[in-house]
């Protein structure tokens, strides 16, 4: 039989949710089987918030079993607010005072489900969030699913057993086992018979139909108690149903969890697709809802906006991004489209898109285009403030053209180490970006080498192959004090999170035809805890980097504060005096690991914070002696922009090994 009545709802409850996309779709008849329904504990509901849920867990069971006069407001005394609720050895020593039977356990699933055949509801212990936990009663269960009151959501949540048992896990699968006080061993009352409405209706189908009748009544409540007393029965009609019943709710995040479930019986249900891409893309898990109406070959994209441009064309930023309208929008594809716009050498800026009727969507893209020169209060003065760290003046011309492109140019204004470098950069006729640049750069050392004229010119081709692989190659020609020119050849990949929590970039450079050949290899993994400067932030940085014998010596890696060399070890500062290299802190193979624990604020628009860090770097192959190993701790302050590249650092770091102390302010393009 089709439930055309309840898929109308749910499609009306999909066109009422803002950005929700609305299909007519006919629901494939579940399948006949004579399986009993599953019997639901009639346990009474209380509703609490999370502190106090434990109190309401214990309380609902308590009126199960006949006590009156009990609510969650009476385990009050015991919440812990450290704990962050009541602690279940309190919350169980509590009820053993009350004189009633409680033993807590670390249960199993076959604990469960005898405990629930006795007619006796369970307390369980789940995880809600990572390191957050959460009182629940579970009032039915068999291999599919299981059935709970939560008090701090809403009654008869329905979750897949594999996903309840992962959650249930967490806690070592801990169970209270509550009875009221016994006489002979046998309860002083016993459990209440089913209500009518809990009464099975014969045959799975007639199950299922009872329930979209409900539905279609708007009394969901029934609803979702019939529908949930059937998710024993074979196929996957009683899950999506009740996936369709909570759209309805509004209660998106079970929907999703129902909606997989159905899935996984039947992964050919385009309506169980349909509802779990909705009730992902109204939580904000627009990836996750593309994942979802893939399924069934949706959305194919209608048309693509690009809103902000003022001076870059249409086309050049519409080709660079790669989307088509009439093909099918993905995940990858989307994450592919966003890396690219913000290669955009121009500019940067967001892609995301709206569901439209009849499978289709609109992409629309914003971007924040640079402007031709830096003008403005603010762009002037963050200017100013890297110029005054980092003595170096950094500016570039944007989309002069209209092409998308950037002339970048960069003078160093130190006395003995001055860079002055000119690029050009520029969207790709063939999609990504390709970059030349020229350079000059001096570099004095503290001994053994004499200072060193690097000039350079330099092409670099790169593009994402992947919503997170991005490869990149380049071609150059170096010459160093004015001697033989030599060739070079590069190439690097980089692998991109889509959360963009974790990035890991290898590359390596060799170079010939200068009457000897040399290479440098870099591998570095930088993970973090959350990509947005909120609250506290852990971040880990870690890598190796490597040059051959015959390198010269401006090529080689060391550890330092950031100012010159990108690896830290800030109590090692590489420039000493006369901004000279510091000879002994050079190595032909330096391997670091960095972590850092932040703590951010908002302040104004500004995003501001304060660090502490451990710097670990062995400097090896040293141009003389053994290789060193240093350890750094320390702390500081940090200031960011959002949306903006760049950042300050003020930190100050002591060296376990050898007690050296350092203060560094720092302008950089990242954190850390």
């Amino acid at each position: 039989m089709c439930m055309r009545g309840l898929r109308t709802l749910c499609l009306l409850a999909l066109l009422l949710a803002p950005g929700a996309p609305s299909h007519a779709q006919s629901l494939a008849p579940s399948e006949r089987s004579e399986s009993s329904g599953l019997t639901l504990l009639d346990v009474p509901f209380i509703s609490q918030s999370e502190l106090l849920c434990g109190g309401a867990a214990a309380a609902m069971v308590m009126r199960y079993w006949g006590e009156r006069g009990i609510d969650s407001d009476a385990f009050q005394p015991l919440v812990d607010p450290k704990a962050g609720g009541i602690r279940t050895d309190a919350l169980t020593a509590d009820l053993v005072s009350r004189k009633w039977n409680a033993v807590a356990m670390d249960g199993s699933n076959d604990a469960l489900a005898r405990e629930l055949r006795q007619g006796r509801p369970v307390v369980a212990l789940i995880e809600d969030h990572p390191g957050t936990y959460h009182y629940v009663v579970v009032v039915a269960r068999n291999p599919d699913g299981v059935v709970f009151h939560d008090p701090a959501r809403a009654p008869f949540r329905v979750a897949s057993t594999a996903e309840f048992d992962k959650r249930w896990s967490a806690t070592n699968r801990w169970m209270l086992i509550l009875t009221p006080p016994s006489s002979e061993s046998e309860p002083r009352v016993e459990p209440p018979a089913p209500s009518e409405r809990e009464a099975r209706v014969e045959g799975c189908d007639q199950q299922i139909a009872e329930g979209v009748r409900l539905a279609q009544h708007n009394d969901l409540d029934g609803a979702e108690r019939t529908l949930a007393s059937a998710i024993s029965c074979p196929g996957d009609a009683a899950f999506r149903e009740l996936a369709g019943v909570r759209i309805l709710q509004r209660r998106w995040s079970e929907a999703a969890d129902l909606a997989s479930a159905a899935l996984a019986r039947d992964r050919s249900d385009q309506y169980a697709s349909k509802l779990l891409a909705t009730a992902r893309f109204v939580s904000d898990d627009t990836l996750g809802a593309l994942d979802a109406w893939n399924i069934v070959n949706e959305p194919r994209i209608d048309l693509i906006r690009i809103d902000g441009l003022t001076r870059s064309r249409y086309q050049v930023v519409e080709h660079a991004v790669g989307l088509k309208t009439g093909t099918t929008l993905t995940r990858g594809r989307l994450l592919r489209a966003r890396r690219r716009l913000n290669d955009l050498p121009a500019g940067y800026g967001t892609i995301d898109f709206t569901p439209l009727p009849s499978g289709l969507a609109e992409v629309r893209a914003m971007v924040a285009e640079r402007p031709v020169l830096p003008h403005g209060a603010f762009d002037l003065g963050v200017l100013g403030l890297a110029t005054a760290v980092t003595r170096e003046v950094s500016t570039s011309i944007s989309s002069l053209t209209g092409s998308g492109e950037e002339i970048g140019v960069d003078w160093r204004f130190w006395a003995h180490r001055p860079l002055y470098q000119l690029s050009l950069a520029a969207p790709a006729p063939w999609r990504g970006v390709w970059k030349l640049a020229a350079t000059r750069e001096r570099q004095p050392y503290s001994a053994v080498f004499a200072p060193t004229v690097h000039d350079a010119v330099q092409l670099d081709v790169a593009d994402w192959a992947s919503g997170v692989v991005r490869w990149q190659v380049g071609a150059g020609l170096d010459r160093w004090n004015s001697a033989r020119t030599f060739r070079s050849l590069s190439a690097g990949m980089r692998w991109l999170s889509p959360g963009d929590r974790v990035d890991a970039r290898a590359q390596v450079r060799t170079w010939f035809g200068g009457g000897s050949d040399f290479q440098r290899g870099d591998v570095r993994v930088v993970a973090r805890s959350s990509a947005r400067m909120r609250g506290v932030v852990v971040v880990g940085d870690g890598g190796v980097a490597a040059v051959s014998s015959a390198a010269p010596a401006d090529l080689w890696p060391a550890g330092d504060t950031g100012r010159a060399r990108p690896l830290l070890l800030r109590a090692h500062p590489l420039l000493g005096d006369g901004e000279r290299f510091q000879t002994e802190r050079l190595a032909r193979r330096f391997t670091h690991l960095s972590t850092e624990v932040q703590r951010w604020w908002a302040v104004g628009p500004i995003s501001a914070g304060v660090a502490t860090f451990v710097d670990t770097g062995r400097t090896a192959r040293r141009i003389a002696g053994d290789a060193i190993t240093d350890v750094d701790v320390g702390g500081g302050l940090r200031g960011a922009y959002p949306g903006h590249a760049g950042a300050l650092r003020l930190d100050f770091a002591q060296g376990l090994r050898d007690g050296d102390f350092a203060v560094s302010v720092v302008y950089t393009s990242a954190i850390p």
